[in-house]
């Protein structure tokens, strides 16, 4: 209610935050919302319209979240402007590492991409944990050909960088 706080100073002063992050910090909201970590993410900005092939002269990349119940795939590209394209996703609920690895294989050959058209893949650091098998998901990938990377990191500092730059893709 500040009248020196306008929509002007709003839009300065909330630059690279996320959304979560300004309603925290501005509006004093903790709300939270169920089974939602980006409420950033906005499919109108976010994903593409047009089909999109991608090109093996540029730069490739995957993502994994294995999750607990729901892991996930992302297959992206970088552009030579510096953007990154993501062009599928899977979301393997209740799946196993195996199941995963067999998608990531079928999803890669539907583009005609193989492991060596990869620069890598990154791999969110809790799958280097043994599960009951007594290999971790991250080890079972590695044994099957993937390069992979992954460094320990806290949760909370990886999501607020994606919520920023969801954001940022808004802007």
């Amino acid at each position: 209610r500040n009248p020196d706080k306008n929509e002007e100073w709003k839009e300065k002063a909330s630059r690279g935050l996320s959304l979560s992050q300004w309603e925290r910090e501005q509006e004093i909201s903790f709300e939270t919302y169920e089974d939602l970590v980006y409420k950033e993410f906005d499919p109108v900005v976010h994903i593409l319209k047009d089909e999109f092939h991608p090109r093996k002269e540029w730069p490739l990349f995957r993502s994994i979240d294995f999750g607990y119940r729901k892991p996930f795939v992302l297959w992206f590209q970088k552009l030579p402007s510096g953007e990154y394209i993501i062009f599928s996703e899977w979301d393997g609920r209740d799946c196993t590492t195996e199941a995963m690895h067999a998608t990531i294989m079928r999803t890669d050959l539907l583009f005609g991409l193989n492991e060596l058209d990869y620069n890598w893949t990154a791999a969110d650091p809790s799958g280097a944990a043994a599960q009951d098998s007594g290999i971790s998901p991250v080890d079972y990938l590695a044994r099957n050909g993937m390069k992979l990377r992954y460094r320990s990191s806290k949760v909370v500092s990886g999501v607020e960088l994606v919520k920023s730059a969801l954001r940022d893709a808004a802007a």
